[in-house]
This record gives C-alpha cells, sequence and structure tokens, in this order.
C-alpha cells in the first residue's frame, strides 16, 4: 500500500507519519496495512492456528516451514510433527527443498517473518503458501 493512500487514511500527513524516533512502531504499522492489503487483493494467504490443527488432524499433508533463527527455535520449537527449519535469510537459496504437493504454511515469532517468506515463495512460483497469522505467539496461547 502506497504511503500516501496510509496518510490519508490515517488523517495524517507525511511529515507525521514519518517519525525517526518512531520508526519502529511506524514500520509494524505500515507491514501490517500492507498485509491487510495484499490477503484482500488476493496476493497473500494467511491462516490460522486453528486452521492449521484442524487440517494436520484431518490427516492433510502440510509442510510447517519454521522461518525464525535457529537460537529462536532453540529457546522455543513448535509442537508440530516434521517442522523443516529455514531462517528467513537462508529462504532464497534453499527454497527448492520444500515440497510442491502440500501447503506450506510458514510460522515465525509473530508473523511478520511468516508473511515475507510466503510473499517470496509465492515470488518463486510457489502457490501452496499461507503464513500463520500471529506466529509462534498464537500457538504458544493456544497450547497453553
Amino acid at each position: 500500500m502506497p504511503i500516501r493512500t496510509i496518510s490519508d487514511s490515517l488523517k495524517w500527513s507525511l511529515f507525521q507519519l514519518y517519525a525517526p524516533p518512531f520508526a519502529t512502531a511506524i514500520d509494524v504499522l505500515i507491514n501490517a496495512a500492507t498485509t491487510l492489503e495484499n490477503i484482500r487483493e488476493g496476493l497473500a494467504q494467511g491462516i490460522t492456528t486453528e486452521a492449521v490443527i484442524r487440517r494436520l488432524e484431518a490427516g492433510e499433508k502440510l509442510c510447517i516451514l519454521d522461518v525464525r533463527e535457529p537460537e529462536e527455535v532453540a529457546a522455543s520449537p513448535l509442537p508440530f510433527q516434521d517442522t523443516k527449519v529455514i531462517a528467513l535469510g537462508e529462504l532464497r537459496g534453499r527454497w527448492q527443498e520444500l515440497p510442491t504437493d502440500a501447503l506450506i504454511v510458514t510460522v515465525c515469532g509473530l508473523g511478520i517473518r511468516g508473511y515475507e517468506a510466503a510473499r517470496m515463495l509465492l515470488g518463486k512460483e510457489v502457490h501452496q503458501v499461507a503464513f500463520l497469522q500471529g506466529g509462534i505467539s498464537v500457538i504458544n496461547a493456544y497450547f497453553d
């Protein structure tokens, strides 16, 4: 979504939207707006934890792809069997390792890197891909 559209919809000036001391907060807002726009336009697909669990329980073949860094994975592994781990920074060089006969569900901490991984895979013509909305934070809440 263009920055002008975001500023218009929030009724903020471009100057108000760009504030280096608050760049991290604004970056998250812009990322969220872009993600929602891409979902709305069919350029990205999200999936909920509940939908993933339902599909796995129904016997559907899914490829759960953890795109977090190795130390994040070690500290908090995913509760799914046969999770494939490829950090987002390595995915461009390793995406061919992924199956072509299953929905690939990209997972990260909050959903941002999972979304980026899904978009990158779509750019590589991998069409069966969805990012886990909310990332591992939602999975942890679901299993606690």
